[in-house]
């Protein structure tokens, strides 16, 4: 049963920043000196037309978050690539309800396909040597 009160996302901006950070960090074999933050704007509408914006970020670290033999600047694509797809489903995803139920929606419904064709992608760019 819907509420007044319900959202939906009608529109995602994601931008990549840059950041230099201002003591290294070493994580195992590897030292971070700067990351990427994914910073999104999400733009949501109730039940009567009314829009409100909100933000998040998140870093961006393939140091931290992917332990690998591949490059930096490979996994560091990925991530990005990745969170780009990610952007694009927020946008054509149609749920609403309380923020909370959308967001378990779309961790339900869409992060495992998206995560699904991300490892077979790998797969297959590995066994190309791309």
């Amino acid at each position: 049963m819907t509420k007044n009160t319900d959202i939906k996302a009608t529109d995602a901006n994601l931008y990549f920043l840059p950041v230099e950070m201002r003591v290294p960090l070493k994580f195992g074999p590897e030292t971070v000196t700067s990351v990427t933050c994914a910073r999104i704007r999400m733009r949501v509408e109730d039940q009567a037309g009314q829009t409100a914006d909100g933000w998040g970020e998140t870093p961006l670290s393939a140091q931290w978050v992917w332990p690998s033999t591949l490059s930096f600047e490979e996994r560091n694509a990925v991530l990005k690539d990745f969170t780009l797809k990610l952007g694009s489903a927020w946008q054509t995803f149609d749920q609403s309800g309380h923020p909370m139920e959308i967001g378990h929606a779309f961790q339900e419904q869409v992060l495992p396909r998206l995560h699904k064709e991300l490892n077979s992608n790998m797969v297959n760019w590995r066994l190309w040597g791309m």
